[in-house]
């Protein structure tokens, strides 16, 4: 399943214990089999009842549905599945991740979300419920710094496609982004907005297991900006800097052999940093990347389909 917001560790689809705690008043299947397979006392002197089937019932497919009272939406097609929060109705276990989404085609994790670690930890409140942490569009190195709802545009459950806005963004700073999936893959555009007209860092950011190889349209480049000053890219090591072309494109080769092809398309003269940064559990890391222009405006579109 998705592991939206501040999970500590990623979420299955049949979670057999709560079944088993209500296996007497509502005899799943998994409760039932959980509860026979276990000896204890109370099997013992109250058998449950078998189940009538031996094997367990088949999970539905998933397919494309907005979540509106959570501000969540699952797009599928073909092979292809993707999570987007687009923000949240309560600011209840928040995280600074507004339009992060998690993808994958069939068994490939593309991108998934990390989740955090424990509570405690500096790694938990100063990187994995920061912005740098999901894929997500950010404005001078940050994301969405106050909880807002979110505000739905639209939704297409034939073309799986949704379109949503946080005009609450930051206090300056308005985003808007389109997901879209189809059977070749992803596409979405984001919109970035200043409504003072102020110059500020305007990009977004991109988190794999995958490893990243850049290709057309990236050139290496010395003497570019340091990353935006926020703690969350602190936690970055083996950084590298590169200038781009308004249409580019890189390589991620995933485990298990499949290679994606992920391209942008922006403003010119974009600035593209690659490094690696922190993943669960720890003290594993996964490959990082984020672009930026500096501006009062930007659009930018991104695609990810299968080499």
């Amino acid at each position: 399943l998705p592991n939206p917001g501040d999970s500590t560790s990623a979420q299955v689809a049949i979670n057999d214990l709560p079944h088993w705690y209500l296996f007497r008043v509502m005899p799943t299947y998994w409760g039932v089999a959980k509860a026979t397979a276990w000896r204890t006392w109370e099997s013992l002197l109250d058998p449950p009842t078998p189940n009538k089937s031996s094997s367990a019932p088949a999970v539905p497919t998933a397919s494309t549905h907005n979540f509106e009272s959570l501000r969540w939406a699952v797009l599928r097609a073909g092979t292809w599945q993707a999570f987007v929060r687009y923000g949240g109705m309560l600011a209840n276990h928040w995280s600074d991740e507004a339009f992060n989404f998690e993808l994958r085609q069939g068994s490939t994790a593309i991108a998934v979300d990390p989740g955090t670690v424990i509570y405690g930890s500096p790694y938990h409140v100063g990187y994995f419920q920061r912005g740098p942490a999901a894929n997500a569009p950010l404005v001078d190195g940050d994301n969405q710094r106050a909880w807002a709802p979110g505000t739905l545009k639209s939704f297409d459950l034939a073309t799986s496609t949704l379109s949503a806005e946080q005009p609450a963004f930051q206090s300056d700073a308005v985003v808007g982004r389109t997901v879209r999936l189809t059977s070749s893959g992803f596409v979405e555009q984001t919109t970035l907005r200043i409504p003072s007209g102020k110059s500020r860092r305007l990009g977004a950011t991109f988190s794999s297991s995958c490893d990243m190889a850049p290709g057309a349209g990236v050139s290496a480049a010395s003497g570019q900006p340091a990353l935006p000053a926020v703690t969350a890219f602190g936690y970055w090591t083996n950084t590298s800097t590169y200038t781009t072309a308004a249409n580019w494109q890189l390589t991620l080769k995933c485990p298990g052999g499949k290679n994606y092809v992920m391209q942008v398309w922006g403003p010119g003269a974009q600035r593209l940093y690659i490094g690696k940064a922190p993943n669960t559990p720890m003290p594993s890391t996964r490959n990082s990347l984020y672009y930026e222009v500096s501006g009062s405006s930007a659009v930018f579109e991104s695609s990810i389909t299968a080499q």
